[in-house]
C-alpha cells in the first residue's frame, strides 16, 4: 500500500483536517479532524506516508518585493488566492502561521516523506472530472452521523489525490520556479 495524506489547514478555531489515501487501490481510506498541529503531525508519522500534500504555505512571510510566482500563476488561471505576505508589509493570517508549524512538524517527524503544497480548489477543477479515485461517503459521517467542516474534509481528500498524482508523476504545478515551492494540483 502506497499511503498518501492530504491536509486542509483551518487554523486554531476550525482545526486541521486530514485524509489518508492508498494510491494502489485509489481510495480514500479515512478522514480525520485534529485540534492541534502536534496531534496531526503525530498521526501523520504513524501512517508512514510517501507524500503529504498540505493546503497551506511552507512559509508565511516572503522577502518580496513581489508575490510568489505560483500564486501569480493561479490568479492568471482564474483562481482567488490568499497571498503569502511580504515581510515588513502585513502580518500573515493565523492559519498561515499554523501551516508553517505543520510543515515544520511533519518534516521533522516524517523526514522520509515528500511534503508538497496544494491548492484544492484548483485541483478539484483540474482533477475531479477525470479521476478514478473513490471515497466512501460514510467517511463524511464520522462517529456521530454528521461532521462539522465536511468541506474541509473534502479539501483534505482532494489534497490526498494530488499527493498520489505527485507520487505517480502525473500531476502538474504552478510556479515551478517559485521562491518558496511550487503549488501542485494542475
Amino acid at each position: 500500500m502506497a499511503k498518501v495524506i492530504g491536509i486542509d489547514v483551518g487554523g486554531i478555531k476550525k482545526g486541521y483536517h486530514a485524509a489518508l489515501g492508498d494510491s494502489d487501490s485509489r481510495r480514500i481510506l479515512g478522514l480525520r479532524h485534529f485540534a492541534r498541529p502536534s496531534d496531526l503531525a503525530a498521526w501523520v508519522a504513524e501512517q508512514k506516508p510517501s507524500v503529504v500534500a498540505i493546503d497551506g504555505p511552507r512559509c508565511a512571510l516572503i522577502e518580496g518585493p513581489d508575490t510568489r510566482a505560483a500564486e501569480r500563476e493561479l490568479v492568471r488561471d482564474g483562481f482567488r488566492v490568499q497571498f503569502t505576505r511580504i515581510r515588513g508589509r502585513h502580518e500573515p493570517p493565523e492559519w498561515m502561521m499554523q501551516s508553517v508549524e505543520i510543515w515544520r512538524l511533519i518534516e521533522k517527524l516524517v523526514p522520509e516523506a515528500r511534503v508538497i503544497e496544494v491548492f484544492p480548489t484548483a485541483a478539484a477543477r483540474n482533477l475531479l472530472p477525470s479521476t478514478d479515485w473513490a471515497m466512501p461517503l460514510q467517511l463524511l459521517a464520522g462517529d456521530t452521523g454528521w461532521r462539522k467542516g465536511y468541506k474541509d474534509l473534502c479539501d483534505a481528500a482532494i489534497a490526498a489525490l494530488v499527493a498520489a498524482g505527485f507520487l505517480e508523476g502525473t500531476i502538474g504545478c504552478w510556479g515551478e520556479d517559485d521562491e518558496v515551492n511550487p503549488i501542485y494540483g494542475k
